[in-house]
């Protein structure tokens, strides 16, 4: 899992922080994935992109990002 947070500031001082999470998941087809959807969507995070793509073994893996907003 990857994460890292992003702060803009705006013109007028409006500042908005979010948590962006990268998780792979092996197992896409099976109850852990939905059971990740649902997990993550619970903390408030938002499932904004999915990617599937060959890791270095040559297994497919897909990758969730999500994201949320950190209130100040």
């Amino acid at each position: 899992r990857l994460g890292f947070f992003y702060g803009l500031v705006k013109k007028g001082e409006i500042k908005m922080f979010f948590d962006h999470q990268v998780i792979r998941v092996d197992k896409y087809k099976t109850d852990e994935f939905d059971s990740i959807l649902r997990s993550w969507g619970k903390n408030g995070y938002k499932l904004v992109s999915t990617e599937l793509a060959e890791n270095r073994y040559g297994v497919v893996t897909m990758y969730l990002f999500f994201t949320k907003e950190i209130p100040e």
